[in-house]
């Protein structure tokens, strides 16, 4: 429970600072993947098997992102 509350904590910070730093599609994903762990920290219990698998997808899909942009930003001399 501890973690799924921190994580949820953490990928909330990043639904926020992403866009606004220039990262939008980093933002995006990391709010699919608050939506995978929203219920469970509401209900402050653990994943279930399924949410396990979508908090797996989700975090692949942040991973994508993230590493996409901070490319282009490399790309870009940022």
């Amino acid at each position: 429970i501890k973690h799924v509350s921190e994580s949820y904590r953490l990928l909330y910070g990043i639904c926020g600072i992403g866009p606004t730093v220039g990262f939008t599609a980093t933002g995006e994903a990391a709010r699919a993947a608050e939506g995978a762990l929203m219920q469970a920290h509401h209900e402050k219990r653990g994943l279930s098997e399924r949410e396990v698998i979508s908090l797996k997808k989700s975090l692949e899909n942040l991973r994508v992102a993230a590493a996409s942009e901070l490319r282009l930003m490399y790309q870009r001399g940022g």
